[in-house]
Parts: structure tokens; sequence; C-alpha cells
């Protein structure tokens, strides 16, 4: 439910370094990026969002976890809203 949820980690204090690679040891929820639109939804979905650059191409990052079963559930939450999302990495 939503009151058990845990909030991720938000994009400012993310621990992504686009320079090298991403932190191995925390589990990122994403979203496919395909223009200004999908960036309004998911902010729409999530308060603070960003851009992040991936080998396989631009996402909208929506949070960390460092707990897989807390991204599956936070991935779980926006599914029942209707927002597909997707952990990275994904094992």
């Amino acid at each position: 439910t939503a009151s058990t949820l845990v909030s991720p980690i938000i994009p400012a204090l993310a621990p992504i370094n686009l320079a090298s690679t991403i932190d191995p040891q925390y589990y990122y929820v994403l979203t496919e990026y395909s223009g200004d639109s999908s960036l309004a939804l998911a902010k729409q979905k999530v308060e603070q969002v960003s851009l992040v650059n991936f080998p396989q191409g631009i996402f909208i990052y929506l949070g960390a976890y460092q707990e897989r079963d807390q991204a599956e559930q936070f991935v779980a939450h926006l599914k029942q809203e209707n927002f597909a999302a997707h952990i990275y990495p994904t094992d």
C-alpha cells in the first residue's frame, strides 16, 4: 500500500556517476523517455525526476533503492497508477 511504500532516493541525491558507471549497490527505477510528453507524465507521478544517459539510451530516472524489494514495491505502485517503470539493473 502507499502508506508502507518507502520513498526512493531523489535525483539530486542519486548515486549515479554518468562519467563512468552507475553504483551497483543501488536499484534504479526508470521509465522510457520519448520526449517532453513522457517527461511531463513522469512528473505527474513522481515529484522529482531527471533524465539520465545509459548506453541503451536516455531514460527518466524516478528514484533509487538499496533494496530490490523496495524498488519492486515502487514499480508495482506505479503500475497500479497505469505508469510503466522498470528496475535497472534487471539482473
